[in-house]
C-alpha cells in the first residue's frame, strides 16, 4: 500500500521528501487506529478471562466440597465397620466362652458319672 500511495503522490507531482512524509504520517495514523481498534477487543478478552477464571476456581472449590463431603462418608462409615468389628470380636469370644463351659461341663459330667 505504501508504494502504490507514493507512486500516486509522485504521479501528482509531489516531492519525494512531501510523498515519504505522507506515507509515513498515513502509516502513523493506520497504526494509531488499529492499536485503538484493538485495545477494546483486548479490553473484552481480559474481562472474559477473569470471568472464566473466577468461574473455574469456583467450580473447583465446588468439587473440593464435594470431596469434603464424600471424606465424611467415608469416615462415617469408617467408624460404624470399626463398631461391626468390635461387635464381632465380642460375639467371637462369647462363642469361644460358650463352648469352651460346655466342653468344661461335658467333661465334669462324665467325670461325675465315671465315679458314681
Amino acid at each position: 500500500m505504501q508504494v502504490s500511495l507514493f507512486r500516486a503522490l509522485k504521479s501528482a507531482n509531489i516531492s519525494d521528501d512531501a510523498a515519504e512524509k505522507v506515507v509515513h504520517a498515513f502509516e502513523e495514523h493506520i497504526d494509531m487506529a488499529v492499536a485503538e481498534a484493538m485495545k477494546h477487543y483486548d479490553d473484552r478478552i481480559t474481562a472474559m478471562q477473569s470471568i472464566l477464571e473466577a468461574k473455574i476456581d469456583a467450580g473447583f472449590k465446588n468439587i473440593e466440597g464435594r470431596f469434603t463431603g464424600i471424606e465424611g462418608r467415608f469416615t462415617g462409615i469408617e467408624g460404624r465397620m470399626t463398631g461391626m468389628q468390635t461387635s464381632i470380636d465380642v460375639l467371637k469370644w462369647l462363642f469361644i466362652t460358650q463352648a469352651t463351659l460346655l466342653l468344661i461341663a461335658g467333661t465334669v459330667a462324665g467325670y461325675v458319672k465315671l465315679i458314681t
